[in-house]
């Protein structure tokens, strides 16, 4: 990245977006602020040696700018940065397989949490949001067995929890109403 370093952007995307940056140094438990920028740019500089970094335009500073700086990430950046995520894209490299793409069609189909996720219809602070993790893998062989490909595409994204989804109560009642009344034909 040309030009000058902003330090109170995330450190490895330099992007301001609305998800809240996270400092190493804040973290309550000691083990993990300890190294926490030396291990990132010795995350980076692996991913880079691979032609496999997430970031390839960016320029990491070294880890005792950071700390002197007190950088910090987006924690969905710092994600892509994992040791996990390094041993796979080792393994494609030495297997010459081209690095992992960015999947497009999931970034496109990122959940709008403003929009109920069985009739896609706007809601409102009113409208409910599901509280259990356990009904994602119900409502997802649901949405399989129906065919709402749109659905299914959302629920990629994580758990209802997590995503934050929305519904209208109407469209949960005949979403499932469908599903049993397939079910009962057969």
């Amino acid at each position: 990245m040309a030009g000058r370093r902003r330090w109170q952007l995330c450190i490895l995307c330099q992007k301001q977006t609305e998800e809240e940056l996270v400092c190493p140094l804040s973290n309550p438990v000691a083990s993990r602020r300890e190294g926490a920028y030396t291990q990132i740019t010795n995350l980076v500089r692996q991913f880079r040696a691979i032609s496999a970094a997430p970031h390839p335009d960016i320029e990491i500073p070294d880890a005792e700018s950071m700390l002197r700086n007190q950088a910090s990430w987006h924690k969905s950046c710092r994600q892509l940065y994992r040791a996990s995520a390094l041993d796979h894209a080792n393994k494609r490299h030495y297997e010459g397989l081209p690095p992992a793409r960015k999947r497009t069609r999931r970034t496109s189909a990122a959940v709008n949490r403003n929009l109920c996720l069985f009739g896609g219809d706007e809601t409102n602070a009113a409208d409910p949001s599901f509280q259990k993790v356990e009904l994602t893998r119900q409502i997802h062989q649901t949405a399989v067995a129906l065919g709402e490909e749109r659905i299914v595409a959302l629920m990629a994204e994580g758990d209802l929890v997590a995503i934050e989804a929305k519904y209208h109560r109407n469209c949960y009642t005949w979403f499932i109403r469908r599903y049993d009344a397939i079910c009962n034909k057969k």
